[in-house]
Order: structure tokens, then C-alpha cells, then sequence
């Protein structure tokens, strides 16, 4: 039998480290206690002013140079051992900014259309940019002016411009310049490798391997995939930046969610306090609403427009935090009002479930190997009522829902956000809380101040 519990009130709200949550994985109190989280006594302010952002990271943080000349020297190397004379590096502004890692990682300026960056085994990067589609401009003739050096963020590197596409104004045509870049460089002949070919445009593509017949393209994003999964220190420095982020915008959707309270009002109240913060304004605020076991609204992967509470209702946001490229994921569930009965079960089996990955997460296994043991742990706590579709989203934003399969060392970045499966009954896949989590020799470091569990308001 699952034991009924209750939650911490807003005294204790107070006290606790973000006084953002009640009730997980340590917060049962006893049954009696009826205490809750309300707006009365628990205003944004007065949660908000419980997340301290971690010492060290205030201000607008960048990286050292010698961070800077720390990837390189790995990228290189890689490429070095795998004949590749150059990258090109690209990515967009989709998957609210997330498909723009690479090119973060590499810290060079980032245009409003798609970045073109190429990075030779033994030159400065040079970074593509666009001429405006004045007349004054074109007369400059093909290939703009002269190669620009510049420093951005650190790292040095060289600029050159591309003429506006035929017919346009402010869109650059970049195929042409790669071509006449690579051809400049010496590698008509060449290897080269391109990150990410998921990312890059079909015309471009086919202007590259029409232009330069000789050369070879490879798929080349795992050379940089294999650094980017495990963080350095300066790295983690940032990612907790980006949890704080997170922690505050929590906060304000927990404000929020108030009876006549629209899903939309959630989402943006998250976003802003997420962009106080530090984070980019737009970012990916998943809000989801509706009666416990019927259908839930799903405010940013649905054309619904959301919809408005009502008592009794369940709130389950999902604040996706990016400070600079580094992003964390950061869930809890608010009930306005007590929840079913029902869902203190899959609230204890979180519980259970979430605190095995906490220990399956150390160094030597892989992503797999600790799904695959989740899966079993929670059939087997369940008594075969649940499953998980996965236990941990590990890896960089765009790439966790690929689900790539590799080894998990220190310094690697996951959410424990278990998302379970029904198999006794029919039943939609859910979520219910979650945070994120990076790897060290021994427990895991925490990015979040916010208490896993139910807040009920």
C-alpha cells in the first residue's frame, strides 16, 4: 500500500534550500500534516529569493583562452588521426538554439542565418559572414573583401565574406565562398570533414561536391562530440550557471500556476525569469496541464494553444535552461489542490526509481547499460506495472533524444528524468520529476538547487 503523504508548507518553504518543492524522494512528512504551497504566502519573490546562484559564476562568465586552446588542440588531434585537413563546422538557430553547440563550442561569432565556420589542422578558424545586398557592396566583387582577422570570445580567428544570395539581400551565399576558402587553403584534393551533416543545407551540399570533385566528405561531428560529452572544469562552471537559470524559472512557474491561470501564462512567466537570469529569451519551456491519467496539454510541441487551470488540476513543466550553449533540464510536478490517489504511486516509484540512477550513474558503464538496468529495476518495483522508455537523457541538448550510446566518464552531463511506460494497462508515457546531473568518480554533482518531488499549490 502506498502511504499517503503531504507536503512541506510555505514556513518551510523558507527554510528549505529553493523552497521550490514538498514532497520526492526524501520530503514525505507524515500523514496528517495537510500543508501546502500557496500563492498566498509563496510569491515568485519569495521562492526566487531562496536559489542563491552558485558562487563563481555571477556576471556574464566566458571562457579562458587556455579553455579555448584546449579544444582546439584535442579537435586537431582527432583530425590529425584521422587524416582530415579541415571541418566544416555549421548549425542553426532550430531546437530553440540548441543546434548552435558545435559552433559555441568552438566560441566564433554566431550570425541571425546558418554559420559556416572552417577549421584547418594548422590555421586560425575562418568564420563566413554576409555582405548586405547593397549595391555599393556587391561592386566589392566575388568574394567580398580581403580575409578579416578578428578575436571573438577568446579565440582568434579570421573573417570572410560572402556575397548576398541572387535574388536577396541579407542572405549570404556561403556555398561558393566555402568552395573558393577550401580551394585557397590548398585542399581542393582534400579530406574534409563536416559538422554536422545533419545541419547542413542540400544546396550547399551539392555546390560543395560539384565545386571541389576531388575532394572527400565525411560526417566528422563526432570528433567533437567525443569532447563535448565530458565537461571540463570551466565547462561545469557553466552548466551550474545554467541550472540556476533553471531554479529561477521554476520558481516563477510554480508562481504561475494558479486556478484561471493560462498554460501560456506558465510558459512565459519561466521564460522571462529564465532570460533574468541568463538565459536566452525563447527557450525551450515545455508545459504541460490537465487532469491526472486524462490528456494532458502540451504548450510548445501542440498547435492547442494550451489551456486554462482548473482545481484538481496537474501542471508538469519541463524548464530546458541554456546559459551560452550549456543546458540543463529540470522538471517537477505542481497539483492545484491534492492529487489522486493514484498518483501517489507513480510519485513513489519516481522516488525509488530516481534514486537508482543516482547510483547506477558512475564511471565505466554506458548510456545504455543504465537504461537497460532501469528498465528492470522499475518493472521489478512495480511489480510489472511499469517500465521505463528511458531512465537518463545523456548527452548534448540536440542530441538527447538520438540517444547515443557511450561511455559515461567524469565530467559527463545527464538528466535524471526517468520517463516511465505503463504495461499493466493502457496508459500514455510520462513523466513525473527530474534534474540534471554530472558525472565525477563518486556521487554525482548536482546542478539544481530545486528539491525533487510534488508542490502542491
Amino acid at each position: 500500500m502506498i502511504k499517503r503523504r503531504h507536503f512541506l508548507g510555505t514556513a518551510a518553504v523558507t527554510a528549505a534550500t529553493a523552497g521550490l518543492t514538498a514532497c520526492g524522494a526524501d520530503q514525505g512528512a507524515k500523514a496528517g500534516q495537510s500543508n501546502s504551497v500557496g500563492t498566498a504566502g509563496a510569491t515568485q519573490s519569495h521562492l526566487a529569493a531562496n536559489v542563491k546562484i552558485p558562487e563563481g559564476v555571477e556576471g556574464n562568465i566566458v571562457f579562458s583562452a587556455a579553455e579555448y586552446e584546449r579544444r582546439y588542440d584535442g579537435i586537431r588531434k582527432q583530425m590529425q588521426a584521422q587524416n582530415i585537413d579541415a571541418l566544416i563546422v555549421t548549425g542553426t538557430r532550430e531546437w530553440h538554439n540548441g543546434d548552435l553547440g558545435n559552433l559555441q563550442y568552438l566560441g566564433v561569432p554566431i550570425d541571425w542565418d546558418t554559420t559556416y565556420v572552417i577549421v584547418p589542422i594548422d590555421k586560425e578558424p575562418i568564420v563566413l559572414n554576409k555582405i548586405p545586398g547593397f549595391p555599393a557592396f556587391k561592386e566589392l566583387g566575388p568574394g567580398g573583401p580581403p580575409v578579416i582577422p578578428s578575436k571573438h570570445e577568446g579565440v582568434p580567428v579570421s573573417t570572410v565574406m560572402s556575397m548576398p544570395k541572387e535574388g536577396a539581400r541579407f542572405v549570404g551565399d556561403h556555398a561558393p565562398t566555402l568552395v573558393k576558402q577550401i580551394e585557397e587553403l590548398g585542399l581542393s584534393s582534400g579530406r574534409i570533414g563536416i559538422v554536422a551533416m545533419r545541419n547542413l543545407r542540400a544546396d550547399v551540399y551539392r555546390t560543395l561536391i560539384e565545386g571541389l570533385p576531388n575532394a572527400a566528405f565525411v560526417d566528422a561531428e563526432r570528433i567533437l562530440l567525443r569532447m563535448r560529452y565530458y565537461k571540463s572544469a570551466e565547462e561545469i562552471a557553466f552548466l551550474k550557471r545554467s541550472g540556476y537559470v533553471a531554479d529561477m524559472g521554476m520558481a516563477a512557474a510554480i508562481e504561475a500556476s494558479v486556478e484561471g491561470a493560462h498554460d501560456i501564462d506558465i510558459h512565459y512567466a519561466a521564460d522571462i525569469a529564465c532570460a533574468k537570469a541568463g538565459g536566452p529569451v525563447g527557450g525551450f519551456q515545455l508545459i504541460g496541464s490537465g487532469q491526472w491519467g486524462g490528456k494532458m496539454s502540451s504548450l510548445l510541441l501542440s498547435s492547442d494553444g494550451g489551456r486554462t487551470l482548473n482545481k484538481g488540476d496537474m501542471v508538469n513543466p519541463e524548464i530546458g535552461s541554456n546559459y551560452k550553449g550549456y543546458w540543463t533540464q529540470l522538471g517537477v510536478p505542481i497539483s492545484l489542490g491534492e492529487p489522486p490517489d493514484a498518483y501517489y504511486e507513480v510519485l513513489e516509484l519516481c522516488d525509488k526509481v530516481y534514486s537508482f540512477i543516482d547510483s547506477e550513474f558512475r564511471p565505466g558503464k554506458t548510456v545504455w547499460a543504465v537504461d537497460d538496468a532501469c528498465k528492470e529495476f522499475t518493472k521489478d518495483v512495480s511489480d510489472g506495472a511499469y517500465t521505463t522508455l528511458f531512465g537518463i537523457q545523456a548527452g548534448e541538448h540536440e542530441l538527447t533524444f538520438a540517444h547515443d550510446n557511450y561511455e559515461l566518464r567524469p565530467g559527463a552531463l545527464a538528466y535524471n528524468q526517468p520517463f516511465f511506460l505503463p504495461l499493466s494497462k493502457p496508459g500514455m508515457p510520462f513523466h513525473v520529476y527530474g534534474d540534471a546531473m554530472v558525472m565525477t568518480e563518486g556521487e554525482p554533482i548536482k546542478l539544481h538547487q530545486t528539491k525533487m518531488g510534488l508542490v502542491v499549490v
